[in-house]
């Protein structure tokens, strides 16, 4: 697959598996830029209306969100289509803290599992009436 790419008024042509992911993709594209400084980038779709097929995802103009980083590419349509991606440098984003912030998993503990009693709950206090002060007859 051949996809077309701008980075700072340069047009790379870059050549890709439709079996890769897209953190793949990137990584082929910042190897092509040759700039060592960049670390990661993201992708901004260039095109009039979205890119739509029966049975896979919607590609829509603008950038492409980083949570979808971990799908192939044969789940886009991609096939003969004449995509243009601008590709932006991202200074301040680190793939390592973000697996870091991933992998802590926060404790459960506000739910409550069906069944099982977490807490005890405090006993009603037994309220007492003197029905002859507090309840006095109808006929006095």
């Amino acid at each position: 697959m051949r996809v077309n790419c701008n980075f700072k008024d340069s047009e790379y042509i870059i050549e890709i598996l439709k079996t890769k992911k897209i953190i793949d993709f990137k990584n082929v594209i910042i190897k092509t830029i040759g700039d060592t400084t960049i670390k990661y980038i993201d992708l901004k779709f260039i095109c009039e209306n979205p890119i739509r097929s029966f049975g896979q995802q919607t590609i829509n103009p603008g950038i492409f969100s980083r949570t979808w980083d971990n799908m192939t590419l044969d789940n886009y349509p991609l096939e003969s289509k004449n995509l243009r991606i601008e590709i932006i440098k991202v200074e301040d984003y680190s793939t390592t803290e973000n697996i870091q912030q991933k992998s802590q998993k926060k404790p459960m503990n506000r739910f409550k599992k069906f069944g099982r009693k977490n807490e005890m709950k405090p006993k009603p206090e037994k309220i007492t009436f003197d029905y002859d002060i507090d309840f006095p007859p109808l006929g006095s």
